[in-house]
């Protein structure tokens, strides 16, 4: 097994603890809201909450699925890199800058949080599609 689909398994696993972990939150806070509705997050906060939840889980599962299939890519070790970092930065734009961004409140797209989370995801989804192509080159084989 290749060194980076080890790394890609541990971040994996590490991104989806963090997943769980960040839903226990989520569970708290809409107890705390059904208990004293005073103090309830806004619909902002608790929507992005939410997705940051499930994002997380998401981007785990992408990047152990990317770590079982990278050893099947016909791409140089330095693209395949490339492609387990961008996950690491969907993971992270999706997970906790999606949080900061729900407390920090509602603020267009083109804010500094914003563009650097759409750098982010566009790396991302560029990491998963180079990848896609990869695999598909050993089929010529």
């Amino acid at each position: 097994m290749p060194r980076m689909s080890l790394i890609l398994f541990i971040l994996g696993f590490g991104a989806i603890l963090g997943g769980l972990i960040s839903g226990v939150f989520h569970a708290f806070t809409l107890t705390e809201m059904t208990l004293n509705p005073d103090l309830a997050p806004s619909q902002w906060e608790l929507s992005l909450t939410r997705t940051a939840h499930g994002h997380s889980s998401l981007f785990g599962f992408l990047m152990i699925f990317m770590g079982l299939t990278l050893p099947y890519s016909r791409l140089p070790p330095r693209i395949k890199k490339l492609q387990a970092w961008s996950l690491v930065g969907g993971w992270i734009a999706m997970g906790p800058l999606l949080v900061v961004r729900a407390q920090l409140g509602p603020a267009p797209s083109t804010s500094p949080l914003g563009l650097l989370m759409g750098a982010f995801i566009t790396f991302a989804l560029t990491g998963i599609l180079v990848h896609l192509v990869g695999i598909a080159l050993k089929l010529k084989n």
